[in-house]
């Protein structure tokens, strides 16, 4: 496995390994050998990196956000640039809603604020439902984990691991036949697992492989079983975990009945604080957050999600890496507030009878210009935090960038409370009941036979 390179990602970490780490970052990114952070393929630079890349140029003032980004992390150039616009959320992302959006497009409509209408919206989104494999299928577009760079001698006795060598370095990790090679090595992973023929310490790394491996070819629900296991393999053992207690934090967000508690990023926080020294902590951060987004699409995870999120990057332990993390949750909370302010002028103005008449489009654009509140406030705070990050001048200048922009979608704020009332008032005066009613026209005379049905037995039963 020493000719693996890393892919999906643009850079690979200087980490240490210590003797006894069989399922932390460490343990499967060893030192590269070279003192700062190793170059490498420029297209592979995470899942979605081709998907993104030729979705559309981002606008030069998007780039330029982008080098900054970067730069936070000691890249320059080109890396810089495709570095930050990954960390920014720069995947192909499918917003519930919105169709298949290009990140760039996504990037430069958020960044550079316009009140104009750029995205359709279409009405059968106004109730988005989770489907496990429409998430897969997005999830294929943004950015994901690395391809280990050891396996810690597992590559003996498991021949299919020494087939990595072979993955295409010129193509992302989603490609066909970089797939197929890395099915083959789960396949044998998990015959292997399944023989009971490894020591402890051994299970602990073979499962921690086994969920990285998963979760790269986006099976989160296998993923997140294995990382359960070498979780508690390695607690058993008195060792840290820190790879499989991010995968299991960050595959629980796939689970059909999730609802969001700040409980969910103890995972998260663990993960990164246990392992302070990682520099693959702001990717860590950017594929947590990515996945998180995905569900505040489908109304699983509000808007409230990101602020927690905030509270973990503000860690004292992960001081060296807040500023790139701020930095990057800054830029999705104006992808958040893109995303509302685009669906309450689409909603709002929109021609289509059926939304029109439906007395849900008026809740549902009422909740969206709260959530527009929660995130307003969200951003404040983040943009307060990376004030107080001791900015140098050139990161200061960028801070003031994203302040102004900021202040442009508070100012919007009015506008798009106008256009929700406006809606409202048109509604009533066509006579369409407000959501609750039609629900208690729906819901009253099954009530009422209910209570009658009721009443009816208890009659009877005096009777007797």
């Amino acid at each position: 496995m020493r000719g693996v390179v890393l892919l999906g990602m643009l850079v690979t970490p200087q980490l240490g390994l210590a003797g006894d780490e069989v399922a932390t970052f460490a343990a499967f990114y060893e030192p590269s050998g070279m003192v700062n952070w190793l170059l490498i393929s420029l297209i592979a630079i995470a899942a979605g990196a081709a998907i993104f890349f030729s979705g559309g140029a981002a606008s030069p003032a998007v780039a330029a956000i982008g080098t900054w980004v970067g730069g936070t992390m000691g890249l320059s150039g080109a890396a810089a640039t495709k570095a930050g616009l990954a960390l920014l959320g720069g995947g192909s992302i499918a917003s519930g809603g919105f169709g298949m959006v290009g990140g760039a497009a996504l990037l430069t409509a958020a960044l550079t604020f316009s009140t104009e209408l750029a995205f359709d919206y279409s009405f059968g989104a106004l109730y988005a439902k989770y489907e496990y494999h429409e998430l897969v299928e997005r999830s294929k577009g943004l950015t994901t984990l690395p391809l280990p760079r050891t396996t810690g001698g597992l590559e003996k006795r498991i021949e299919a691991l020494n087939a990595l060598d072979n993955v295409d370095k010129k193509k992302p990790l989603v490609a066909p036949g970089d797939v197929e090679l890395i099915r083959k090595a789960i396949s044998e992973l998990e015959t292997a697992a399944e023989g009971g023929e490894f020591e402890r310490h051994e299970q602990a790394r073979l499962h921690s492989l086994l969920s990285l491996l998963l979760f790269i070819v986006n099976d989160y629900q296998s993923a997140h079983d294995h990382a359960e296991r070498a979780i508690e393999t390695s607690e058993g053992l008195g060792l840290s975990s820190t790879l499989p207690t991010f995968i299991h934090a960050t595959t629980r967000l796939y689970d059909e009945r999730l609802r969001w508690r700040d409980a969910y990023a103890d995972g998260l926080r663990t993960a990164l604080v246990d392992e302070p020294k990682n520099k693959l902590i702001p990717l860590l951060v950017a594929i947590y957050v990515d996945r998180l987004s995905l569900r505040m699409d489908d109304g699983s995870v509000g808007p409230e999600a990101l602020a927690v999120i905030r509270a973990v990057v503000n860690d004292p332990l992960l001081e060296k890496h807040r500023t790139t993390n701020l930095i990057g949750l800054t830029g999705r909370y104006f992808v958040r507030l893109k995303l509302a302010q685009q669906k309450i002028g689409a909603l709002a103005t929109s021609n289509s009878v059926l939304i029109q008449n439906d007395a849900r489009s008026a809740d549902v654009l009422e909740q969206t210009l709260s959530d527009y509140d929660v995130l307003l406030e969200g951003a404040e705070s983040a943009l307060t935090d990376l004030q107080g990050t001791n900015p140098s001048r050139k990161d200061a200048e960028q801070i003031q960038v994203f302040t102004k922009l900021f202040a442009d979608y508070r100012g919007d704020r009015v506008r798009l409370e106008g256009l929700v009332s406006d809606f409202r008032e048109r509604q009533v005066q066509a006579g369409v009941a407000p959501g609750g009613v039609v629900m208690w026209l729906i819901l009253g005379p099954v009530l009422l036979l209910v209570l009658f049905g009721l009443a009816a037995w208890r009659i009877r039963g005096k009777g007797a």
